[in-house]
């Protein structure tokens, strides 16, 4: 049994971040990989809190254990050995590199440097990226671009932290009609997003 802190990506999926971190649990298990000396741990700790808490500092500080789910994956990858070994791919076929570094993130490249799974985790890939790299969607990434669409979320962003932190917050989220507006905007996410596998395969454990 172990206990695992928890971490929430700020964009992505908690499972995703959750199986990485069962991975690493059974790599250590399992004796592939040696954990640092006690001591070392606690300061590992330290500079992680200072780090995300530096990270996150012109935020609400809502929720806990917010991180930025790039940053987390490939620092806790290396941590428990399983960062892709890109130029080993490279060598070995160059399709699988291409594949490997121009995919959207998934947990399936922390299976690439496993011979027994590379080809699984190269189809799970690619499966990700047919759906990311059509016309549609670079034209679009090109119209939002010019139309400064990050400024205004910056601006968005900037508006919702004030009314977070406000007095008055919290009485007007408990209203009917402000959990019924809440609903129906998540709505779209949950119908889209949350009830789809998107054809992915799972690898063996």
């Amino acid at each position: 049994l172990a206990f695992v802190g928890l971490a929430r990506p700020v964009v992505g999926s908690i499972v995703a971040l959750s199986e990485l971190q069962a991975m690493w649990a059974a790599r250590v298990w399992t004796n592939k990989i040696q954990f640092p000396s006690l001591e070392e741990r606690r300061e590992i700790v330290q500079k992680d809190a200072k780090f995300w808490n530096n990270y996150f500092k012109d935020t609400s500080r809502r929720l806990q254990g917010l991180v930025e789910v790039y940053l987390y994956v490939t620092d806790v990858s290396r941590c428990a050995g399983l960062y892709p070994d890109y130029w080993a791919l490279l060598k070995k076929k160059p399709s699988y590199w291409w594949t490997a570094i121009s995919a959207p993130l998934c947990t399936s490249t922390l299976r690439l440097n496993e011979p027994l799974h590379t080809d699984q985790s190269i189809a799970n890939l690619r499966s990700h990226k047919r759906k990311t790299l059509n016309p549609g969607i670079l034209l679009l990434l090109l119209f939002l671009r010019l139309i400064w669409f990050d400024w205004w979320l910056e601006q968005i962003d900037y508006i919702k932290y004030y009314i977070q932190i406000s007095s008055w917050w919290p009485k007007v989220r408990s209203l009917k009609a402000i959990q019924a507006a809440d609903y129906i905007w998540c709505l779209p996410k949950k119908v889209l997003f949350d009830t789809k596998s998107n054809g992915v395969t799972a690898l063996p454990t």
